[in-house]
């Protein structure tokens, strides 16, 4: 996993942080997260933290697709091959709209895709840790799910990583399907 801060000065020397809330397309209902991260960050970096905002390993193929141009893709091997930018090279304005998609098979399709939503760009808060999850509804399913019904509507916990404080786990409503 890549390393989320290149020191431990790159939250100090931030200048702003971005808000983005992200929604699990296709879902019913909606899974969603809203997370702050520093705008600095690298879209590798991204990648990284909305793995761990899942609970996904971050082992299946994924890329962003912003402003109708798609940024890297890391293979299922491990190595990142996403762009170098930065979330402020792209200057979001509130309220855009992006796609970022995860588990992409050989012909282009994702598994998950995923509507990330820039909210806002905030000054640092010096007593607070980033990246942070604000809230979120719903278990991410697991990453070897074919279904979205593996996002069981019935938890409404965030599933445990390290970006929150609230438990809860993904059911197995794969195993339930004919």
């Amino acid at each position: 996993m890549a390393t989320l801060f290149r020191s431990m000065n790159d939250v100090a020397t931030s200048r702003e942080i971005y808000q983005f809330r992200i929604v699990v397309r296709d879902t019913s209902p909606h899974l969603w997260r809203r997370i702050q991260v520093c705008h600095s960050l690298t879209l590798g970096d991204f990648h990284h933290i909305l793995q761990v905002a899942f609970g996904w390993s971050g082992s299946r193929p994924a890329r962003f697709l912003i402003r109708g141009k798609a940024h890297g893709i890391n293979s299922p091997d491990g190595q990142d091959d996403i762009d170098p930018l930065r979330l402020a090279d792209f200057h979001f304005l509130p309220k855009e709209r992006f796609f970022y998609e995860y588990d992409v098979d050989s012909h282009g399709r994702p598994r998950w895709r995923h509507q990330v939503r820039f909210e806002r760009a905030l000054g640092v808060e010096p007593r607070r840790f980033y990246p942070v999850c604000l809230g979120g509804v719903g278990a991410a399913p697991p990453e070897n799910c074919k279904c979205w019904m593996c996002a069981c509507p019935a938890n409404e916990a965030l599933e445990s990583n390290p970006l929150n404080s609230r438990g809860g786990a993904a059911s197995d409503c794969c195993a339930r399907l004919p």
